[in-house]
């Protein structure tokens, strides 16, 4: 079955940067994604939507951490000896 979606730009290269990323062709990736969305639970994949959402949101903001901070973070609150 073919199904044509107009996907916002910034959705499409979101699409293509993780085709990139991962090595695989973009209809591959794309199914991935819709699979991915389609098997969660409605409040799962809306939760897991906003959480996303926030973290774009954070990112673009400059409110982020940075990897060393997030793995002495995990490390205090799991009594984890992680290295960053």
């Amino acid at each position: 079955m073919s199904i044509t979606l107009d996907l916002p730009p910034h959705i499409e290269a979101l699409l293509h940067q993780r085709a990139v990323a991962t090595g695989q062709d973009l209809q591959h990736t794309a199914l991935a994604v819709l699979t991915l969305g389609l098997s969660l639970k409605d409040d799962d994949f809306f939760a897991a939507l906003d959480g996303i959402q926030q973290g774009l949101k954070d990112f673009e903001q400059g409110n982020f951490s940075s990897l060393e901070d997030f793995v002495v973070e995990q490390n205090q609150q799991h009594g984890l000896a992680l290295e960053p």
